[in-house]
Formats: C-alpha cells, structure tokens, sequence
C-alpha cells in the first residue's frame, strides 16, 4: 500500500518538475536576454559619455607639467633598468657563445642548460621591449600634452607628431598589436603547464625552479603589457577622435560635391563592366544560340539528353560565376573608393563586420546579414542536393531493382522534401537558430492558414495523399473536368498536365482529391475501348455490313486482336440502320486519329461496295389558308420550295431539339 501510494505521488510530481523545469529554461533566457540588453544599453551610455567627454576635452597647463615631469621620470627609471637589462643579457649572450664553443649540444630534455639560458634569454628581450614600450607611452603622453590644443583649435598639428604615432592612432593596428600579445602570453602559458607537469632529470631541479621563474615573470609581463597598450590604445582613441573632428570640419562643399561626381563615374563603369560580365556569361552558357531542335524535341535520345544535361550544368556554372565575380567586382570598388575617393580606411575585415553585426534578436540568438546568408546558400545547396539525390534514388537505384514507377516518383519525391527541411534545419542551427524557433515559426504558420491559407494547406496534404496513396501516377492519361492529358510531375501543391495540344497546365492537387477524376491508364493497363458509329439505308445488307467493320477493324494495326472487334446493331432510326463498331487500343493518347481513320476506311468500304449512308430527310407541310378558306383546306400538303428542303437536310434525327 504504502509502495502504491508512492508511485501515485511520484506520478503527480513529474509532471509538475516538467513545468518547473520548463518554466526555468524560460526564465533563464529571459536573464540572460535582458542581461545582454542592458549590458548594451550600457555600453551605449558609456559611449556617449566618452564622446561627450572627449568633446568637452581641455589641455591646461598644470596637465602639461605633469605629463613633461612624468616623462622626466620615466626616462630616468628607463635608464637604469633598460642598462641593468642590457648588462644582464649581455652575460646570459656571453655564455651561451662559450657554450656553444666547447661543443655542448641541445638535448630534448626542457630543463637543459641551454634551454634554460635561452628562454632567460627570450625573457630578457620581452622585458626590455615592455621597458622601451612604456617609455613611448610618456613620450606619447607628453607630445598629446602639447599638440592636441593645436587640433582642438582648428588647426593641423606638426607632420612629425603624426608620422611618429601613425599606428598607434591606427584602431586596427592596435587590435593587431593586442591579438600578437594575446597569442604569445597564451603560448607561455601551456609552456609553463607543460613545464610543471614533466619532471626533470636528476641534478636538473635548479633548471625546473629557473624555468618556471622565467615562465612566471613572462605571465607578469603579460599582464603588464597588455595595461600600457590599452592606455595608448586609449590615447591614441582619443586624439583620433579629435583629427577626424578637424578633418570634417576642414571638408567644403566642394570636397564632397567632387567626391560624389567621381563615385557617380565609378558607379556608370562599374555597371558597365556588370553588363559585359553578364554578356560573356551568357556566352559561357550557351544562351546566345539555344538548340531549338532540342527544346522541342519530345522524345530524346541519350545523346540529346546528355547533351541538354551538360547544357544546364554549364548554365548553372556560369550562373555561379557571374554572381561570384560581379560581388567581388562591386565589393572591391566599394573598398577601393571609400579608401582612396573618400579617406575611410577600409577592408575585407571592416565589411565582414558590418555583414556579421547582429540586425535583430531571435529569442537570445543574434541573426546578421551573413547569419542570413549562411541559411540562404544552405537552403539552396538543399535544393540541388535533393534533385541530385532524387534523380539518383528513382532513376537508378529503384529503377535497378524493378520497382513500380509510381512508388519510385512517391519515394523520390518524400526523400526530396526530407533533404530540403534538413538542410534547412542545419542552416538555421549553423546560425545558432534551433529547433525551439522553427516551433515557432511553425505555429505562425499554423496561424496563418487558420486566417487565409487553407487552400494552399489543403493543397499540400492532398499531394502527400497523391504521393501516397498514388490514385494518379506520373505517366497516367487522366480527365479532369475538361481537361484531358497526362500527367508529367506530381509535387507538394500542384500537379503539372500536359494536353494532347502539347499545353502544360498547373492543377491544384486538391482537385484530384476531391473532384471525379477519369484515370484512363490505371494500373498500368492502357486498353481502352472506343465505337465508330455508322448508319446504312433500309435495304442494305447487314452481314456486308458488319463483315466491312469487322475487316476494317482488323486492318488497322492500332485495334487490338483480343478482345476481338465487335459489331452491333444498334436500333432502326428515322432515315438509317444503325451500327456501332467497338474496337480495343492501347494507343488511348492517339485515340481522336485511331477514329478519324477508321471513320475514313468506312467510307472507303461503303463506297467500293454499293453500301448507301443516308441522310436525314425531313418533309416540311407549308400551308397556306385565306381568309375565310373552307376548314378541309387544311388537309392539303403542297410541295416545299427547294431552298426550305436544303435547309432542312441537315437536321441531326437524334436531336430533340432539332424537330422545329
């Protein structure tokens, strides 16, 4: 009992932990999504106060004072320690060279002699470089001292100043110069684990305690170094800042109305060049002289066929190509202007930034234009590798095995849309979009047809049930209503039919579910039947008659054997006796020609022997009564005018509405 009680109770929770749980994912991504917005609403902040900072800068000159007293000191401490480093590296150089001298040679192991000594040598190196590096640090705050009120005044400072900073006034050269410090500071500190996970030989202990010495001060310098590059980094922003200030400033309007005219001839040669670009592709894909034999050809060759296959795939790469170097024509003039045309420093880098800076939110997942792109060309190389994959599974490989043609369209067609969803699922997770937004986009979907797209739903599942339960295959001659033709491709929305007049026409899937739909090859048996219908003068003959179409009937190598021709008699009309012919063919796509020339051997047939095919015949009563003509008048039957019996000698007898 107490045991059942349990399992009831355990029973209740897990579905409440499910909801906790659920409702904690949730909640930890709104954190985290309101953390990151205001982080950047912070960040934004501090930049505006920087800029408004930076605006409001003033140089007084207690500042200058401090900065030529601190530069004073500087190069003094420099001095000291720059000579002290230099004298200690010069003995370390001093005995590596007798080392090298007596013939002593590097062994594997890291805590030899040698080792030791060039690494304390390599430490020595990186420690002058910092003290020379802080020593440009005071240079450089002490020249700011003195030439930014120049700038801030309206005016160019001395040619010296910015030839001596350039790169420290240069962003990307100081990002550069921070990736190199990160990049060995990270390398000396898997040197130094590996140092203190390997143990050393005997009598080497000293060497480990001198290496991990060697390897802690280069931690040290590291943390240093990376201190006084962030300050010039800062420096160098801020006098930055006020050189573009003057720069603007300095621009009349006829330095942009210049600029722009220049960049509109650009623009005119750059499209022009677009434009040839695209005729030489055309040429490349063969589009200037199309092979009409080929487009209309309905039935092909292998030879046609593989040569209108090589046809497309050189369109395809010729389409490639003409994408791929008309965005790297435009890209590289758009770079090449802003450089050189209108001052801005830029690169491949910079327009990779500004394509990879995040244009909205999806849920915590940040999507840019190349997050977009990313989806765009995945979705794209779906789509050719799902017609690759789909030619291959129903063209070959269920084809080798002798499978039903409808069942290898169903197959190839699901394994398509399969190919194309994941393809489309990787392409949204390369981005960092998961299964958890296409939920979302999912239920949109289901919203929108709940609102208006239920006949495009509707469309799309009653394809699959095509797909599936294969009422109509590809190859079938179906009736549609009106229509009438063969079906030449069964998608997810529509099914594609083309007319014995050779017209293609798109039908909603729907109607194959819903209408009465004629499959006239079902089942792969394509016997149909077909009647002439004919009819003989009162007095003729009926076993000539039916003999003539049965002869006729088997004359013509498009009536099947068996089931043999038939001939019946159908009924005594008006002005004839009346037969019906019913003939078996499979050639139901032919079917109006089939009885066009039998109709003709039947007259042929007639004709040869005596055999008469009447017309209707009607005899039209005009009476004509005077006024006050005797009743018994009425009784007479005068003979029609000849133009009233011509107009009347066509009448179809069969036509009851035809009797006036």
């Amino acid at each position: 009992e107490s045991a059942r009680q349990a399992s009831q109770r355990i029973a209740r929770l897990v579905p409440r932990i499910r909801l906790m749980r659920r409702a904690a994912d949730d909640t930890r991504e709104l954190r985290d999504s309101l953390d990151l917005e205001f982080a950047q609403r912070e960040l934004a902040a501090r930049e505006r106060t920087l800029e408004a900072a930076q605006a409001r800068l003033e140089i007084t000159r207690e500042d200058a004072e401090w900065a030529a007293k601190r530069l004073e000191n500087s190069r003094k401490l420099r001095a000291e320690g720059i000579a002290q480093i230099e004298e200690e590296l010069d003995t370390l150089r001093t005995a590596a060279a007798h080392a090298a001298n007596d013939g002593a040679a590097a062994d594997e192991d890291i805590y030899s002699d040698i080792r030791v000594r060039a690494k304390r040598i390599m430490f020595l190196k990186e420690k002058l470089a910092f003290e020379r590096l802080k020593l440009q640090r005071d240079q450089l705050w002490y020249d700011l001292t003195r030439q930014l009120p120049v700038i801030i005044a309206g005016r160019y400072p001395e040619q010296a100043f910015l030839e001596s900073y350039r790169d420290v006034f240069d962003a990307r050269a100081m990002k550069e110069r921070q990736v190199d410090l990160e990049t060995r500071c990270d390398g000396w500190r898997r040197a130094r684990n590996t140092a203190k996970q390997q143990e050393p030989a005997p009598g080497k202990e000293f060497n480990k305690e001198l290496l991990l010495e060697v390897y802690a001060g280069l931690t040290d310098l590291c943390m240093r170094e990376d201190w006084v590059l962030g300050t010039e980094s800062r420096l160098g922003a801020i006098a930055g800042y006020h050189l573009q200030r003057l720069e603007w400033s300095s621009r009349g309007v006829w330095w942009y109305a210049w600029r722009t005219l220049v960049s509109l001839l650009i623009l005119a040669l750059v499209t022009v060049g677009s434009r040839t670009l695209r005729k030489l592709t055309r040429r490349l894909a063969g589009n200037e002289q199309p092979n009409a034999a080929l487009d209309t050809a309905l039935v092909r060759t292998p030879a046609q066929e593989l040569k209108a296959r090589l046809t497309r795939l050189r369109g395809t790469a010729a389409l490639v190509f003409y994408l791929g170097a008309t965005a790297a024509l435009w890209l590289w003039v758009v770079i090449l202007s802003g450089r050189y045309v209108w001052g801005l420093d830029l690169v491949w880098s910079d327009l990779l930034g500004w394509a990879t800076h995040p244009i909205f939110l999806v849920g915590s997942n940040e999507v840019s234009i190349w997050s977009l792109v990313q989806v765009i060309l995945w979705f794209t190389a779906g789509l050719w590798m799902s017609r690759v994959i789909q030619n291959f599974v129903t063209h070959s490989l269920l084809d080798h095995f002798a499978v039903e043609r409808g069942i290898r369209d169903a197959v190839g067609t699901v394994i398509r849309y399969l190919v194309v969803a994941v393809s489309l699922a990787v392409g949204l997770a390369s981005v960092g979009i998961g299964l958890g937004a296409l939920g979302l986009l999912f239920g949109v979907i289901g919203i929108g047809i709940g609102f208006g797209l239920q006949n495009i739903a509707s469309n799309f599942i009653s394809g699959f049930i095509l797909l599936f339960e294969r009422p109509i295959r590809r190859g079938d001659f179906v009736q549609v209503g009106e229509l009438v033709g063969e079906v030449k491709d069964i998608s997810a929305r529509a099914t594609t039919l083309e007319t014995r007049d050779g017209i293609t026409v798109i039908v909603p899937n729907s109607e194959f579910v819903t209408d009465r739909i004629v499959n006239w090859t079902l089942g792969r048996n394509e016997r149909v039947r077909a009647q002439v219908q004919v009819g003989v003068a009162y007095g003729t003959d009926i076993a000539l008659v039916e003999r003539l179409l049965i002869d006729i009937a088997r004359a013509d190598k498009n009536v099947l054997v068996r089931p043999a021709p038939v001939v019946h008699m159908t009924r005594f009309g008006d002005s004839s006796l009346d037969f019906v012919l019913h003939i078996w063919t499979r050639k139901i796509r032919g079917l109006p020609g089939i009885l066009s020339e039998l109709n003709k051997a039947v007259d042929r047939a007639f004709a040869e022997h005596g055999v008469q095919i009447p017309f209707p015949q009607r005899t039209v009563h005009h009476v004509h009564t005077a006024r006050g003509a005797p009743a018994a008048a009425l009784g007479r039957r005068p003979e029609p005018p000849p133009a009233l019996v011509d107009a009347v000698a066509h009448d179809d007898p069969d036509d009851p509405d035809d009797d006036d």
